[in-house]
């Protein structure tokens, strides 16, 4: 996405990048002048923004944290900014999947209490739309 904005629109955005992976960051040194890649601290300059954008980052962090780093992001937005999310563990679906994958959360956590099952590496946090709701009011959006 940075490489297409930069590459494609050079002069339309004023552009910066944060990333807390080093393998982003080479892979942005490649096309983005380095003064344009920021640390991944949040609070670590004093620039504000007209559109933050989030890709990827919200399925390994628990609500509270998830909440915390919104929070910081919506201090650093401009009067009219606006905070885009691109999730990889967004899930939609009705009342009665909800229900289902609740009851087998349930049985393959029971299994592996017992040590009958093992779920193997926890590959992240599937969050609802009202889920998602929620911590976006939660750290503060409207």
């Amino acid at each position: 996405m940075e490489q297409f904005l930069w590459c494609k629109y050079p002069n339309r955005f004023d552009l910066y990048v944060q990333d807390y992976a080093s393998n982003a960051h080479r892979w942005l040194r490649q096309f983005l002048p380095s003064h344009r890649i920021l640390s991944a601290d949040v609070g670590g300059d004093k620039l504000c923004y007209d559109l933050i954008y989030l890709s990827g980052v919200d399925y390994s962090l628990q609500d509270d944290e998830l909440i915390d780093l919104l929070s910081a992001v919506k201090s650093r937005l401009n009067a009219n900014g606006t905070v885009v999310m691109i999730s990889a563990s967004f899930i939609d679906e009705q009342p009665m999947e909800y229900l289902l994958r609740l009851a087998k959360e349930f049985a393959k956590a029971s299994l592996e209490f017992f040590r009958l099952y093992n779920r193997g590496q926890f590959w992240g946090f599937l969050r609802s739309r009202d889920e998602y709701n929620i911590i976006m009011e939660r750290a503060g959006f409207t």
